[in-house]
């Protein structure tokens, strides 16, 4: 709660500041900028904070009882003299089981990739190529080199530039071919999504892209890799696909050397 009053303390500052014209001192440009990214951090760590709170309550809560549904609907199909009509509906019920367990798993996994505490930034993106070929049928080529061992928000922050394109190319590329590359070096680690779909005019205004429903995750996906002092690329063409790359440095000093997005 404390925390929720500090963010909403400091909205309330930079929004009366802006409009109290010469009763207070006039915020310059980029002084502002800097407040709102400082907020805009705050709040992505606040919501990745939320996120991995609820995951951890409803794989412990509800993923614990439906397996225990799922022990009891076993135990029942073994009792003798049982009749085969309630067999066949244990065995419907114990697959809605399963499928609901699933779908339980992929809502905690999307809300928290637990896959990077414990195998990696490598194995996360892995992962996610296996899931879009799984839901699509489309296969994803997974280029990945040697990579040193990045942060957890380092790994984090690229995950979900990964499975923000990912969904875009399901959603709107209608693609036939998807390219997911990982490579990095003492600077940094570098992601790139490339699919062969329908692509969009870049030239369109960023408000007009968001209306669209073509631009909002992006923008915000630019945000989160440059509050870690990355580099963010968008490159696409109405019938020629689009490609997304990202940059993520190990330090500043790296972030303000000549690397430049390949």
């Amino acid at each position: 709660m404390r925390r929720t009053n500090v963010l909403q303390g400091t909205v309330d500052r930079v929004v009366n500041r802006r409009g109290c014209g010469s009763a207070r001192r006039p915020i310059d440009g980029s002084e502002e900028v800097v407040r709102l990214r400082g907020l805009t951090a705050c709040l992505l760590l606040e919501q990745e904070a939320e996120h991995r709170r609820i995951s951890r309550e409803i794989h412990d809560d509800l993923g614990q009882k439906l397996a225990l549904i799922e022990i009891q609907v076993e135990r029942l199909k073994r009792t003798p003299d049982r009749e085969s009509r309630l067999v066949t509906e244990l065995e419907s019920l114990r697959g809605s089981v399963a499928g609901l367990a699933e779908d339980l798993h992929r809502i905690c996994h999307c809300l928290h990739p637990v896959i990077l505490d414990t195998l990696g930034l490598t194995a996360g993106i892995e992962y996610l190529c296996e899931e879009y070929t799984r839901m699509s049928g489309i296969a994803v080529k997974f280029v990945r080199g040697e990579i040193p061992p990045p942060s957890s928000s380092i790994s984090l922050c690229l995950y979900r530039v990964v499975q923000e394109a990912l969904h875009n190319v399901a959603k709107h590329a209608h693609a036939e071919q998807v390219t997911v590359m990982l490579c990095g070096n003492k600077e940094g680690i570098q992601v790139m999504v490339r699919d062969t779909g329908c692509g969009f005019n870049l030239s369109l205004p960023r408000t007009d892209r968001a209306r669209l429903n073509q631009g909002l995750g992006l923008i915000s996906l630019e945000e989160r890799v440059r509050l870690l002092g990355g580099r963010f690329e968008v490159r696409s063409k109405p019938g020629r696909g689009t490609r997304i790359a990202a940059f993520v440095p190990f330090s500043p000093s790296a972030a303000e050397s000549s690397h430049r997005i390949s």
